[in-house]
């Protein structure tokens, strides 16, 4: 599918998308070719996060309070709702 050459293929990682769109964006990137999805595995984060790696932040780049997903088995979900269930 998404191979050129017969030994490249793409993945879009779905860290930057809001998780309202995982499954849409999911299902459009099999549409499109593309060989996976990858999901985020940060699972836990300090209660006391406090400043930012970016100049100018005052704030910790993800807020202690963001909802988490466990990967595996969201991409589980993900993957049974794809035809190819190639998601990663």
């Amino acid at each position: 599918m998404a191979e050129i050459g017969g030994w490249v293929k793409f993945g879009i990682g779905l860290a930057l998308v809001h998780r309202s769109q995982w499954l849409t964006m999911t299902k459009l990137c099999e549409e499109l070719g593309f060989e996976s999805v990858w999901f985020p595995d940060h699972l836990v984060f300090t209660e006391a996060m406090a400043g930012s790696p970016f100049t100018g932040d005052d704030h910790p780049p993800v807020p202690p309070t963001t909802p988490l997903y466990e990967p595996l088995a969201y991409l589980s979900f993900l993957a049974a709702h794809t035809t190819t269930g190639v998601m990663r």
